[in-house]
């Protein structure tokens, strides 16, 4: 049995099914809405702790801010995933759903 897709993909796909361009920022704002506000929290420390090896001192984040990021980093790899499988077409700045 195939995995389930993460709430944040399937609102993606979902937001794209009609078969119309849209804006690649508006796909990842879709995205980011399906999110949860704890998984987005867990993502944005594992990509801080990751990325902060010998960077020095980050300025400080709200909690809103880190969740932002967190879903931001989440909506986008999905969105990029769904690209590299062929789910989705790419156009620049312009995505779609393959028909």
């Amino acid at each position: 049995m195939p995995a389930r897709m993460k709430p944040w993909t399937e609102a993606i796909l979902h937001h794209v099914a009609d078969g119309r361009w849209y804006q690649r920022e508006e796909v990842i704002r879709v995205g980011m809405r399906a999110v949860p506000p704890g998984r987005a929290l867990q993502e944005r420390e594992r990509n801080r702790v990751r990325l902060a090896v010998g960077t020095g001192a980050r300025p400080a984040r709200t909690a809103d801010e880190r969740i932002a990021a967190g879903a931001r980093h989440l909506s986008r790899g999905s969105l990029l995933n769904l690209i590299s499988r062929g789910h989705l077409e790419a156009d620049g700045d312009l995505i779609r759903a393959v028909s």
